[in-house]
C-alpha cells in the first residue's frame, strides 16, 4: 500500500508542480503593436489586407480590417479614422465594442447605424449595434466573406458552402436561398434598386451571376472559364473576380479582378452584359488584390487588399491611377521604425543576435530590421517592403519572403534563406552590401516551382529553401529546401551543395541519407558540439534529428499524427511545428507550432517534450495557461536574462517568454476512478519480480512499472 500512496503523489506532483514556478512561461510584449493610426489621418494609418469596405447613410465609411481583426471607420470627410469594433486579437468574443474579437473579418453591410459583419473564420455573422457586438448566426456558416442587409434581411455569401443564404437582421432561422447552378464559392454580394436580386462575385466559377431572392433562379451575367477577357457575357472572362456594386446610375455593374500581378476594375453593363475595363494596374502599385468596393460621389472606392489601402477611382473616366488616390491606409504592411513607441513590426519571422548581442537583427516580410536590444530602438538595414529580387545596398536591395536568418561565426556577414526568390544570400554587417551565396532559377516563385540540383554558387537549384543554420567552423551552412523535401550543405566560400538528407519524395520514413522522406521540412538548429542538427518536419508534425557525419535520420519526437500532446518521443504530438532553436545554454531545444499557438520545448537528450506557453490563436500576455499568440514562428534564447524572443507573427509584434527555472507538464491531472495494486502482468524475466499499478479513469496514461513513473525519470530536463 505504500508504493501505491508513491505512485500517487507522483502523479499529483507532476501535474501540479507547475504552479511551484509561477513564473516559467510568462509573455508579455516586447515591440511593436498589433496596428496603429486611430485619430489621425486615413491616409497615416495602418490596414493589414482589407478585404471589403461600405458607406453608410451618413457618409461614414467602414472597413472590415481582416488581419487585423477590427472593423474602422472613417468620417464623412474622410479627415480622422478609428476602431469601430475589436480589439485586434483573434478571437469570437461578444460585448463591449472595445473588448470585442473578430477572426479575419471579410465583409462589412450598414444599415442605418448598425454594422453587420461576415467574420469568416469564426464562421458567424456579427451586429455591431449602440457600441455592443453581438452574434446574430453561430451555425450553418462555413467561411461567410460577404454580407449585404436589405430592409429586415440580412443575405450572406456563404464561401464554404458555395451557398447564397438569408437570415433576419435579429438573427434566427438561417435559410439557404440558392446554392449549386454554377456558384462555387461566392465571396461578396449586392442587392439591385429593387430589391428583388442579388448579384454575386464568384471567385472560384470566375463568373458574375444574377440570384432571384423570391425563387434562387441562378443566372449568369458575364463570365467564363479563369482569364481576362473583355465581351459580352459568357465571352468575357475575369481571373479573380472579387467585389461587386451595383450603379444605379448606368444600370451597371463594378467588379474587382486580377491575379496579384495586373489587377483591374472592370464595368459589366446590365442590359447589354458588355464588360468594360475601367482601371489596370500592371505594377502592383496601387492596385493589389481589390475585393470588396463602393460608390460615393463620382468615385469608386476599393478595399486594395494587397497593398492594404482604399484606392479612389472616377466612376466615368477611369482616371490615371496615382498615389494621391490613396484614400486610406499609409503603405502595405506597418514597418515604422525609430524610438520603441513608434516601432510597428509587419509579419515578424525570425531572429539572430549581432555577435556581441547589442543588436537583434529581425527578418519579417522582405527586408531585415535592426534592434539596439537595450533601448528598442529600430532601423530599416535591408530591403524594402516591396517583393523582388535584387543585390544591392541597404534599402536597394531587394528580396522575397525572408523565412530565416543566421549570424555568421565572425560576426561579420547575416544570413539569409530568401525563400520565394530560391536562393541563399548575406548581408555585409558593415557596409549592408548584399550577395548571392548560392541559388539560380525562378524569382518570386512560391511552391514546387524551381526544381532541384545540386552545384555551386551559379548553378544551384532551391524550392523554397525555408530554414538556414551556421555550422560550427563558420564555413557551411545547413539549409532546409522546403518544397524540394530535402536537407542540403553549403560551402560559403563557393556556393558548392551537397545532399544531407531526403529522397525528394513526400513521406516520414527514418533512415540514411536519400532513403529518409521529409514533409516540407522548415526550421533547422544544430547542437553545441555541432555534430547534430534537428529539423522540424512541419508537415509531417515531428521533430527530425540528423547525424551530419553518418547522415542517418531519426525522429526525435512526435509520430506523425497531428494533434497536442506532452510526452516521451513518439508518445508526444505536435500540429505544423514551424521554427526550431537549439540553446547551447541550457542544452534545450525550443519549437513553435502553427496549428497549436504554442511554444514547446524538447530535451534532446531523452525527446521529453513539454509546454512552455500559449493556449489559443489570439494576442494575450500572461501566465502559459494564459497567453495567447498568432502564428508564433522564430525563436531567440537569451539564457543570460532567462528570456526567449518568439516573433507573434500575424500579431506583427515581438513578445518574450521567461525561461527561468523549468518547464513543467501542461495537461490536467487525471482523474482517478480506481487503483488495482494487487494485477500482475506478464513480464520479461521474472513476473514476480515487476509490479504494476492499473489505474482507471479520465486522463490516465497506460499501466507503469512502480517506482518509475516517465514523469520523473532520472536527469530528467527541463
Amino acid at each position: 500500500m505504500k508504493k501505491t500512496i508513491i505512485i500517487l503523489t507522483t502523479l499529483l506532483l507532476c501535474f501540479v508542480a507547475q504552479n511551484v514556478f509561477a513564473g516559467y512561461g510568462e509573455t508579455k510584449t516586447w515591440l511593436s503593436r498589433i496596428y496603429a493610426g486611430d485619430g489621425g489621418p486615413p491616409r497615416r494609418a495602418y490596414l493589414d489586407f482589407c478585404e471589403d469596405l461600405l458607406f453608410g447613410d451618413n457618409g461614414v465609411m467602414y472597413i472590415a480590417d481582416t488581419y487585423n481583426n477590427v472593423i474602422r471607420k472613417v468620417n464623412k470627410n474622410m479627415t480622422k479614422i478609428k476602431t469601430l469594433a475589436g480589439t485586434g486579437s483573434y478571437g469570437d468574443t461578444n460585448g463591449f465594442k472595445g473588448r470585442a474579437e473578430f477572426a479575419q473579418p471579410r465583409g462589412v453591410a450598414v444599415s442605418g447605424k448598425t454594422v453587420y459583419v461576415a467574420d469568416s473564420w469564426n464562421h458567424q455573422i456579427r451586429k455591431i449595434s449602440n457600441k455592443q457586438v453581438s452574434t446574430i448566426v453561430d451555425d450553418g456558416l462555413y467561411f461567410p466573406e460577404g454580407v449585404e442587409v436589405r430592409g429586415s434581411n440580412v443575405y450572406i455569401a456563404d464561401s464554404g458552402h458555395g451557398a447564397i443564404k438569408k437570415t433576419t437582421t435579429n438573427g434566427g432561422k438561417l435559410t439557404t436561398i440558392a446554392q449549386g447552378h454554377g456558384l462555387i464559392k461566392p465571396v461578396k454580394l449586392r442587392t439591385d434598386p429593387s430589391g428583388k436580386y442579388l448579384y454575386v462575385a464568384d471567385i472560384e466559377a470566375h463568373k458574375l451571376f444574377k440570384v432571384n431572392i423570391a425563387t434562387g433562379h441562378v443566372a449568369i451575367i458575364a463570365g467564363n472559364t479563369a482569364g481576362y477577357k473583355e465581351g459580352i457575357g459568357t465571352n468575357a472572362k475575369f481571373r479573380n473576380i472579387a467585389g461587386v456594386v451595383v450603379d444605379k446610375n448606368q444600370n451597371s455593374v463594378f467588379v474587382t479582378d486580377g491575379n496579384g500581378y495586373t489587377d483591374r476594375v472592370r464595368k459589366v453593363n446590365l442590359t447589354t452584359k458588355k464588360t468594360t475595363l475601367i482601371a489596370t494596374d500592371p505594377i502592383m502599385v496601387t492596385l493589389n488584390y481589390p475585393k470588396g468596393l463602393d460608390i460615393r460621389g463620382n468615385y469608386i472606392f476599393v478595399a486594395n487588399s494587397g497593398l492594404s489601402s482604399v484606392q479612389r477611382i472616377h466612376r466615368y473616366t477611369g482616371v490615371t491611377l496615382q498615389d494621391g488616390d490613396r484614400v486610406v491606409g499609409k503603405k502595405r504592411f506597418q514597418n515604422e521604425f525609430g524610438k520603441k513607441k513608434n516601432t510597428l513590426s509587419g509579419r515578424p519571422k525570425d531572429m539572430a543576435f549581432s555577435k556581441n548581442k547589442k543588436f537583434i537583427y529581425l527578418a519579417e516580410n522582405n527586408l531585415v530590421r535592426r534592434i539596439r536590444r537595450k533601448n528598442r530602438k529600430t532601423n530599416l538595414f535591408a530591403g524594402s517592403i516591396i517583393d523582388a529580387y535584387k543585390e544591392g545596398i541597404g534599402k536597394d536591395a531587394r528580396f522575397s519572403d525572408i523565412s530565416s536568418i543566421a549570424m555568421g561565426k565572425s560576426g561579420q556577414y547575416l544570413y539569409v534563406a530568401d525563400r520565394w526568390n530560391n536562393r541563399i544570400r548575406r548581408v555585409n554587417l558593415k557596409t549592408k552590401q548584399t550577395e548571392l551565396v548560392t541559388g539560380t532559377g525562378k524569382t518570386d516563385c512560391t511552391g514546387r516551382c524551381n526544381g532541384y540540383q545540386e552545384g555551386t554558387k551559379n548553378t544551384a537549384k532551391f524550392s523554397n529553401p525555408a530554414g538556414i543554420v551556421m555550422a560550427k567552423n563558420g564555413q557551411h551552412l545547413f539549409v532546409t529546401d522546403g518544397a524540394n523535401n530535402r536537407i542540403r550543405k553549403v560551402r560559403i566560400s563557393d556556393g558548392k551543395t551537397w545532399l544531407i538528407a531526403g529522397s525528394g519524395g513526400s513521406g516520414l520514413k527514418n533512415g540514411w541519407k536519400k532513403q529518409a522522406t521529409f514533409n516540407r521540412p522548415y526550421g533547422i538548429t544544430i547542437n553545441k558540439k555541432g555534430n547534430k542538427l534537428f529539423v522540424a518536419d512541419s508537415y509531417n508534425n515531428v521533430i527530425r534529428k540528423i547525424d551530419i557525419n553518418s547522415k542517418q535520420v531519426t525522429t526525435l519526437a512526435g509520430n506523425g499524427h497531428r494533434g497536442y500532446r506532452d510526452g516521451y518521443g513518439s508518445d508526444a504530438e505536435f500540429s505544423t511545428p514551424n521554427y526550431i532553436k537549439y540553446s547551447k545554454k541550457n542544452k534545450m531545444l525550443y519549437i513553435t507550432e502553427a496549428g497549436t499557438q504554442k511554444v514547446r520545448a524538447i530535451n534532446p537528450k531523452n525527446g521529453l517534450v513539454k509546454t512552455m506557453a500559449g493556449t489559443d490563436r489570439g494576442l494575450k500576455n500572461g501566465n502559459k495557461f494564459a497567453a495567447e499568440f498568432n502564428n508564433p514562428s522564430g525563436l531567440l534564447p537569451f539564457k543570460k536574462k532567462g528570456k526567449l524572443f518568439i516573433a507573434d507573427t500575424w500579431n506583427d509584434i515581438i513578445r518574450v517568454i521567461n525561461i527561468k527555472g523549468k518547464a513543467q507538464f501542461y495537461q490536467p491531472g487525471p482523474v482517478v476512478y480506481g487503483v488495482k495494486p494487487d494485477n500482475r502482468y506478464p513480464f520479461s524475466g521474472n513476473p514476480a519480480a515487476t509490479k504494476y499499478l492499473d489505474i482507471t479513469g479520465d486522463k490516465t496514461r497506460k499501466p507503469q512499472t512502480v517506482g518509475q513513473h516517465p514523469e520523473n525519470r532520472p536527469g530528467d530536463q527541463p
